[in-house]
Parts: C-alpha cells; sequence; structure tokens
C-alpha cells in the first residue's frame, strides 16, 4: 500500500507541478494588475469559505478582524450550507450566501447551471474586496474569486492560484492555520491577532440547551463533559468502542455527568456495540448544527478527535482533551491554551491521508483508553473551579432565508439559497 501512495503522490506532483508552469505561463498575457488599495474605497466585502466546519470556526478571528477594519462596509460569506449555521449570531457577519451540496458531488463543486447561476450573482453584488483564505491546491475558490470582478482580490498563490488574484500570499508549511490567515490579512493593513475563535451563543440557546440536558437527567449547575466521537475521515477517528469505555469509566469511577453527540451512523453503532452496562449519560444524536453548539456551550469540557467539532469547542472557549493521527499537528493544533492533545509521533505521521496507507492506523490505535483518562483526569481536575466565559448574544439570530419569487435574490436555482443573517436590534 505504500508503493501505492508513493505512485499517487508522484503523479499528484507531477499535476499540480504541470499546473502551476501553465499558470504561470499565462502571467504575462493576463489583463489585470494590482491596482492601488485604497481602504477608504472598501465598501462590500465578500470572504469566500466553501469547505468544511472546522475551516470556517477557524475563519472566525479573520472575519471579526475584517469588521473591525471596515466597521461600516458590508461582510458576506460564501458557505456551504452544512456550516453556515454557525454564523448565525456572529455580529461581524451581515450576510451569508450559502451554496447547497450536490449529492454526490464534492463539497466544492457544482453543476454548471448553478455555478453560472450563482456567479452573475457574485458578479451583480459588485464587491470591493474578494477574499480567499484557502490555502491548499484545489482552484475552485480562486476562480470563483476572479469571476466575482472585485477590483481587489486576496488569496493563497500555491501552485499557481495566485494567477487569479490582484494580490497573493505564498503559504508558509511552517504556520498554524490562524499564522496564514495573519499573513493574508497583513497583506491589506489589517492586523489579526493569533488567538482562539469566539463564537456567540444566543441566551435563549443556552437556556434551552441547559433544559435539555436537565430532561435527561443531567445538572447543568454541575460540570457536564462532551464527548464526540466522530471525524471527517476514518482516519481521524479513534475508535467508538473506546470512547464508550471512556465515558462508562468517567461516569462510574469518577462520577462525572457526560453528554455524546454523535451521527445517526454512530447511534446505529452504538446500538450494535451496546451501551456500557448501567452507565447513565445523555446521549444526544442527529443534532442540528445550531443545537450542538448550543449544548455544547453548557459542557465544561470538550472530548474529542482532531475534526470540526474540536474547533467548535475551542471557538466556545472550553478547555478540550483530543486525539491527533494523520493531521498535520502545526496546522490543526488546537488554538489557545486550556487544551490536551494525545498523539503518537510515528515515523509515517502525519500522512494527511482519509485512508491509513498502511491499513493498520496505527497512530490512533495505538492510543489506549487509559492515556485518554489520565489525560480527561487532567482537565477536569480544575472544572469545579474554573469558569468558562462564552459570548453570549441577547437574543435568537433570526436566520432568513429567501426561496422562489422573481428578480434579485428572490429568484433562485434548485441547489443555492441566498441567506442574510440578522439580529434583533
Amino acid at each position: 500500500m505504500m508503493i501505492t501512495k508513493r505512485i499517487k503522490d508522484a503523479l499528484r506532483a507531477l499535476y499540480y507541478t504541470t499546473r502551476a508552469a501553465a499558470l504561470v505561463g499565462l502571467s504575462p498575457f493576463v489583463s489585470w494588475r494590482s491596482p492601488r488599495f485604497d481602504p477608504d474605497q472598501i465598501k462590500k466585502i465578500l470572504v469566500i469559505r466553501l469547505d468544511r466546519l472546522g475551516d470556517l470556526a477557524l475563519t472566525l478571528p479573520l472575519l471579526a478582524a475584517l469588521k473591525q477594519r471596515w466597521p461600516s462596509a458590508e461582510l458576506t460569506v460564501l458557505c456551504r450550507d452544512a456550516v453556515a449555521p454557525l454564523l448565525q449570531a456572529q455580529p461581524e457577519v451581515d450576510r451569508a450566501i450559502v451554496v447547497r451540496r450536490t449529492k454526490g458531488r464534492s463539497a466544492r463543486l457544482l453543476r454548471r447551471d448553478e455555478r453560472a447561476w450563482m456567479l452573475r450573482q457574485l458578479r451583480a453584488d459588485q464587491f470591493d474586496l474578494v477574499i480567499d483564505p484557502f490555502s491548499g491546491e484545489e482552484l475552485d475558490s480562486a476562480w470563483i474569486a476572479w469571476q466575482t470582478g472585485a477590483r481587489h482580490r486576496l488569496g493563497f498563490s500555491l501552485r499557481g492560484r495566485g494567477l487569479f488574484f490582484t494580490r497573493s500570499v505564498a503559504p508558509n508549511p511552517a504556520h498554524s492555520f490562524l499564522e496564514q490567515q495573519q499573513a493574508l490579512a497583513a497583506a491589506i493593513g489589517v492586523e489579526l491577532r493569533v488567538e482562539r475563535p469566539r463564537l456567540v451563543v444566543t441566551a435563549d440557546e443556552r437556556t434551552a440547551a441547559a433544559g435539555r440536558l436537565r430532561d435527561s437527567g443531567l445538572d447543568p449547575a454541575r460540570p457536564i463533559i462532551g464527548i464526540h466521537p466522530g471525524g471527517y475521515y476514518p482516519t481521524q477517528r479513534w475508535p467508538l468502542g473506546r470512547f464508550l469505555a471512556l465515558a462508562k469509566r468517567l461516569v462510574e469511577e469518577d462520577h462525572h455527568q457526560v453528554v455524546f453527540f454523535g451521527t445517526r451512523a454512530e447511534e446505529r453503532l452504538i446500538a450494535h456495540i451496546g451501551m456500557p452496562v448501567g452507565v447513565k449519560m445523555a446521549v444526544c444524536f442527529g443534532l442540528e448544527l445550531r443545537e450542538f453548539i448550543a449544548l455544547l456551550s453548557v459542557c465544561r469540557l470538550m472530548v474529542c478527535n482532531n475534526s470540526g467539532p474540536l474547533h467548535v469547542a475551542t471557538a466556545l472557549g472550553l478547555p478540550t482533551v483530543s486525539t491527533i493521527g494523520p493531521t498535520d499537528p502545526v496546522r490543526w493544533w488546537p488554538v489557545g491554551d486550556g487544551h490536551e492533545v494525545v498523539r503518537k509521533p510515528l515515523w509515517c505521521s502525519p500522512c494527511q491521508e482519509g485512508e491509513c496507507p498502511l491499513g493498520t492506523q496505527e497512530c490512533l490505535m495505538t492510543i489506549s483508553v487509559e492515556e485518554m483518562l489520565v489525560a480527561v483526569r487532567a482537565q477536569a481536575a480544575g472544572l469545579d473551579k474554573a469558569s468558562v466565559a462564552i459570548p453570549v448574544g441577547a437574543s435568537n439570530g433570526e436566520m432568513r432565508t429567501a426561496m422562489g419569487g422573481s428578480g434579485g435574490a428572490e429568484h433562485l436555482p434548485p441547489n443555492t439559497m441566498h441567506t442574510d443573517i440578522r439580529r434583533d436590534s
């Protein structure tokens, strides 16, 4: 399997090298050059974030920094429907343009008619500044940024992507996710501090979440430990049975309150494995994103893999205990203080693969329940004394979604939503 991986890596490298050379070769023939950047002319800003939950959560500091620099500008985010509710109560976001993922297609891929409609709408909005903070090799978001026709377009220049921007920054692989965005923001004179994101939860949401946990037999006045066993790729997931064994010991031996989060698929797996006998804990499956965020905000500690929910927890200011396997620790280490990461620095890690090239998943399989228990106990020791400062909004944000009608934002193709995020004054 390692030979297959090396062949795939070599072919991928050849493709990206050829593509970069072709794009760089086009640069003398393109008509655009970097125009003079006048901050006073920035009235409408678009940030493109078409990837997953953790990416958007870690982009919150950039959004806040942009709004602080241009408080009167309209700040719009282009994102997927699965993650858009994360922005619902964020005061810095004025509007979200939401793209629904087509079943069976990649997260960034739209049908041709959908893409054409979206690009027409983006051009009609006449943005002054478009930022693409994606630092990978794919061209999709860079192409969208170019197609908006914005006078100023900012993004990373990896593998020829810089051709689509009027200003570009070379990503530094030694930088974390936030450090890379800091460098991007600095290119237009915006100060971005490398500190944890701040995710806002409304008072109504927290009240409802506390009531739900109370109905499940937990006492929100006492510390609650949240456990989320999920991960986007199989290689990110510590075994579900070990999470259950960890929960059993936390409840039986340490008398902690535990709430177990998961998807419907994990609910079926747990039904197959069987809950630990005699263990009483709240189990929440198939939640909407805002429900999950609200319930997590009532917890005092999060235990999970290195995936989107980890970065949501850090954005809520929660201490965490997490595993990390094939993921790049420099880029994806949880932001801020108060985090314990259990990792095995093997020779093959980080491979950053969705499936283990060796077929063993040793980087996670060698993490024992005992090791995780030690880390959780160290974090839980101060829960009774520590307090978590979670930003709380005054009331529920109202998300208005325009569907149907004619003209402007009301005329939507079947796979795209145009969403305005508004808050009560």
